[in-house]
């Protein structure tokens, strides 16, 4: 399959969707990863992931000449209530065109409730024959997935074709404070990665 580089809507934070996907369009590009994550997409909420709204976006897409392939929303998956709304989000993904779909894995913490929690959603990414791809944080601690290497530890435990990672160059750098380098530890993730962010 040929390398797809899209642009993530939240470069344009604070636009609507439609100057958004025109302004995309504008730079010649075929391909956009949808932004629906919550604390950083705007006014966002659990009434977005419908199938209206789909159809709406999808309608968008085609008129401005846009794919996507990944669309952005991120949760925490350590929560005992997040495999609903998380179902809710790939149903979306899904019906909106897009094959996979980032999110955090939890805190160290919360591994119990993640690991219990993935084992039904990728079940439920396999009916759907949707990827999740679990996403090394940029902020906060103690998270998971913190590099490279802790990610594909994690994909290994799973054991599931449909959870894999979202490997993010910058967040590498930011959350290790940069003492991890990710021209390295990306190498570890590679095999494990549906997907990758660039800053």
């Amino acid at each position: 399959m040929d390398q797809i580089i899209s642009i993530n809507t939240l470069i344009y934070q604070g636009y609507d969707l439609p100057t958004t996907l025109r302004e995309i369009s504008g730079l010649g590009t075929m391909y956009v990863e949808l932004a629906f994550t919550m604390g950083y997409s705007l006014g966002l909420k659990e009434e977005n992931f419908s199938e209206k709204n789909a159809q709406r976006i999808r309608g968008m897409l085609s008129d401005f000449g846009l794919s996507t392939v990944a669309l952005a929303g991120h949760m925490d998956l350590g929560k005992l209530d997040s495999v609903t709304p998380f179902k809710k989000r790939m149903e979306f993904a899904k019906a909106v065109g897009t094959r996979i779909v980032h999110t955090n894995a939890c805190r160290l913490s919360d591994q119990n409730h993640f690991f219990k929690n993935i084992e039904e959603l990728s079940a439920f990414a396999e009916s759907l024959d949707i990827l999740i791809a679990l996403e090394n944080p940029g902020d906060g601690e103690d998270n998971l997935i913190s590099s490279g290497k802790t990610g594909a530890s994690v994909i290994q435990k799973i054991g599931s074709d449909y959870i894999r990672l979202n490997y993010d160059f910058g967040n590498t750098f930011i959350y290790s404070k940069g003492k991890i380098r990710p021209e390295e530890d990306y190498k570890v993730a590679l095999p494990f990665s549906a997907h990758f962010h660039l800053k």
